[in-house]
């Protein structure tokens, strides 16, 4: 017998997009950190993207296929990685944030850029859209960019699909998580199961109606540590999260993998930091569907 979630696949087969959406919220539920504003605050003045230059945003704006001149809302912008562009190229941005923190930076970012035609707003998936003035049919093309991280998924897709007037795109997980490192665990023998991130938010769509469609975009990062300490200490969290066990028993082949893996970066960013030979690779499902 299947379980899923504690659910037996001969009791209840998930067929609406609430069964669905009832299995993310148990999922969620054992995510060990707290993503809440003071989090991002936190994360804000390093906050940037770790993917080689350009790869991600520029694979996701090919992916989101906007028409020239359409309004776009940008919800969980962070610090501009997408809002920027898209202004830069003509595009009247909405972006909003769950962080002031974020939203500060990229004010500023904005301003020494000279940027014009982008209003940004703090706002959580959680609170009334419509409070804060974000109105139904009020942008061509809503974009959650690497951002749904919610309890409510489902509330948040038809969120996102009230506001658009001809699209919505998203982007998530996929594989394991961007989080882990997929070929070090197998290398020391662990078998990571996929976050299937990507798959709830298809079987909401889907039964909400909608033809949502799938491509991925592949990136790679380069991870910084200031010393192996640091390095181990990432890796064994990582292991930690993939069994959701203590790391102590891998703490031996972690650090003989990772004796095998770094070297000197020798970049003027981390001058005396160690990073991977081979940069790691994350991908992401981008989801796009129109209204």
């Amino acid at each position: 017998m299947i379980i899923i979630y504690g659910m037996s696949m001969t009791s209840h087969i998930p067929k609406s997009a609430e069964d669905w959406n009832s299995l993310w919220k148990l999922k969620q539920a054992e995510r060990p950190t707290n993503h809440d504003e003071a989090f991002w605050d936190k994360r804000a003045s390093s906050f940037s993207s770790k993917d080689a230059p350009d790869t991600y945003a520029d694979g996701f704006l090919s992916l989101a296929a906007l028409l020239p001149g359409e309004s776009v809302f940008d919800m969980g912008c962070g610090t501009g990685l997408l809002t920027l562009p898209l202004a830069r190229q003509g595009h009247e941005v909405l972006a909003a944030d769950i962080s002031g923190a974020m939203l500060k930076i990229l004010q500023r970012r904005l301003d020494d850029d000279g940027i014009s035609g982008v209003r940004t707003l703090k706002l959580s998936w959680d609170d009334d859209w419509m409070e804060k003035s974000v109105m139904s049919h009020s942008a061509d093309v809503c974009i959650a960019s690497r951002s749904l991280i919610t309890d409510d998924l489902l509330s948040a897709l038809r969120k996102l699909t009230q506001v658009a007037r001809r699209r919505a795109c998203i982007t998530l997980g996929t594989g394991s998580s961007p989080r882990i490192h997929d070929q070090m665990l197998e290398d020391i023998g662990i078998r990571c199961a996929p976050c299937l991130d990507d798959v709830y938010a298809l079987a909401m769509l889907s039964a909400d109606g909608y033809l949502p469609e799938m491509s991925i975009v592949h990136t790679h990062r380069r991870d910084a540590f200031d010393d192996m300490d640091a390095a181990f200490a990432k890796y064994s969290n990582m292991v930690k999260m993939a069994t959701m066990q203590d790391p102590a028993p891998w703490s031996e082949a972690i650090r003989g993998w990772l004796g095998e893996n770094l070297i000197c970066a020798n970049d003027a960013d981390h001058l005396d930091a160690l990073t991977l030979k081979e940069p790691r690779r994350v991908s992401w499902a981008f989801i796009s569907w129109d209204k």
